[in-house]
């Protein structure tokens, strides 16, 4: 029967520097322009006051600081018999303070106009929302030490505290659950809460450290999923970690855009169990060889297995996979001369075939290049994950082989492509010209349209001043009409 997996339970001792709940500090959003004037006595100081200010959910006090400007001269404010007291006080609808301070004749910034205001919000369910700063001024202008005289000016200001959540690394995932499914592990996690949101999750492998019970070396990611459940196959494992130790341990971290998580309690798995329940069933890595034909590379693969080989399983599928050259420069022995590999396709016997059609097809028609092919070894448990041998040729060489330079298809497909870039060139001039064409025409039939409409409104213009009229003159009894362009009375006539 198989082992049931154990839930490892890390305690971590934390020392935190700073007052609790210290968050990234609120944040004012908007502020509005006020000036206290005292009737008989003129403008006593100005500000910028908040009116908008966020404050982070996960902290228990801030302070909010903003300054205020004197316009009196600092003997008057500051004069330690009279002075200038305000009092600033944030009040909520429910009657709570939630903060408050007085700028007393004694606070006034004696070197300087500007005069820093600062209160402490604790946090409470009285805090967010729309709430009202009271500003009461204080000018004294008489005392007998027991009792004082003073003119007041009393300013409303609506402010409003709204939630900040504060941008962080997540928390990491809790609640990691684990079991075998078939040769597989199933895990599934509880994700945390994040702002910003989490964007993936990254899971890790450790190996345990040799005579240290329950004590393993930093995690090894090897597998970036989005939701909270992840398969691990065996070959996952195997490709991994060494196995060389009593157990592994999978654990899993969360990441946003501030950062990741640390790693989560981690689920244990003995190596015996990998062994026998997974590794030991599937194949091992397989090694490929190749041979020109007379048409392209005949390429087949084989999987050894030895004492000392932990997959045993047999194989009945190939992954074929290729890689092609990075630089004619480089090494072409070596994985790390070629770029990202990738499928062509998957056999259920040991050998494929490839053209030098298809060949060329999956360099992009690149001669003077190398290719290297692979496969994965599988079978219905699933495969080591880890590249054997593979075999790489050169597409010059096996050019020259098939006695090839340059294939058929490849100068048809050329002069296609060449055709097609020259046809769309004619098209882009043609549509460009003919644009052209269009702007001019439209250019032209405006102005002829501007230049008729102007002329047409000259002409009725001087239409309008050449036309006659005919006014009436009297003197006395006598009246006469006369009728002329511009009509006038003769001497002695005014106009009816």
């Amino acid at each position: 029967m198989k082992q049931l997996l154990a839930l490892l339970v890390t305690v971590t001792l934390t020392l935190q520097i700073g007052p609790a709940g210290a968050a990234d500090g609120l944040v004012v959003d908007s502020t509005t322009s006020i000036t206290s004037e005292v009737p008989n006595i003129g403008q006593i100081w100005k500000g910028e006051i908040p009116t908008l200010i966020g404050y982070p959910t996960d902290s228990t006090i801030e302070k909010l600081d903003f300054q205020i400007i004197g316009i009196l001269p600092i003997s008057q404010l500051a004069d330690r018999s009279l002075g200038v007291e305000v009092e600033f006080a944030i009040w909520s609808d429910s009657g709570v303070k939630l903060g408050s301070q007085t700028i007393y004749s004694f606070s006034w910034n004696p070197v300087g106009p500007k005069t820093m205001v600062s209160m402490y919000l604790y946090s409470n369910p009285s805090l967010y929302g729309k709430q009202t700063m009271l500003i009461t001024t204080s000018y004294y202008t008489s005392t007998n030490g027991l009792l004082s005289k003073y003119l007041k000016d009393e300013k409303r200001v609506p402010i409003e505290i709204k939630k900040l959540v504060s941008s962080k690394i997540p928390d990491p995932p809790s609640n990691l659950r684990g079991e075998w499914v078939g040769s597989n592990l199933s895990y599934t996690f509880k994700v945390p809460q994040s702002f910003p949101e989490v964007t993936s999750y990254e899971i890790g492998i450790a190996d345990s450290v040799a005579g240290m019970s329950g004590t393993f070396y930093e995690p090894t990611v090897v597998k970036k999923i989005t939701n909270n459940s992840f398969l691990l196959t065996p070959g996952d494992f195997l490709k991994t970690v060494s196995l060389k130790n009593d157990s592994v341990i999978v654990k899993v971290r969360a990441v946003n855009s501030v950062g990741n998580s640390s790693w989560s309690a981690g689920i244990y798995t003995p190596v015996k169990d990998l062994n026998t329940y997974g590794i030991s069933l599937i194949p091992p890595p397989a090694n490929i060889s190749c041979n020109f034909s007379s048409v392209g590379v005949d390429y087949s693969a084989s999987t050894t297995f030895s004492v000392n080989s932990i997959a045993t399983g047999v194989p009945n599928f190939y992954d074929w996979e290729y890689a092609v050259l990075n630089s004619a420069e480089l090494p072409p022995n070596l994985y790390s001369s070629y770029g990202e590999p990738i499928q062509i396709k998957s056999t259920s016997g040991n050998t494929l075939s490839l053209t030098l059609r298809e060949i060329l097809v999956l360099t992009g028609g690149k001669l003077n290049t190398s290719i290297m092919v692979n496969a994965y070894s599988r079978n219905n448990i699933g495969n080591s994950g880890l590249r054997g041998g593979g075999c790489y040729i050169s597409v010059s060489d096996l050019s020259t082989y098939v006695n090839v330079t340059v294939p058929a298809f490849m100068v048809k497909a050329k002069q296609e492509a060449e055709a097609a870039a020259k046809a769309k060139a004619a098209a882009e001039l043609k549509a460009k010209l003919d644009a052209e064409a269009k702007a001019a025409a439209d250019k032209a039939a405006a102005e002829l349209k501007i230049k008729q409409e102007s002329d047409a409104k000259a002409a009725a213009a001087k239409a309008a001043a050449l036309k006659k009229t005919t006014i009436t003159c009297i003197k006395g009894k006598l009246t006469k009409k006369v009728t002329a362009v511009k009509p006038v009375c003769p001497t002695g006539y005014k106009k009816q």
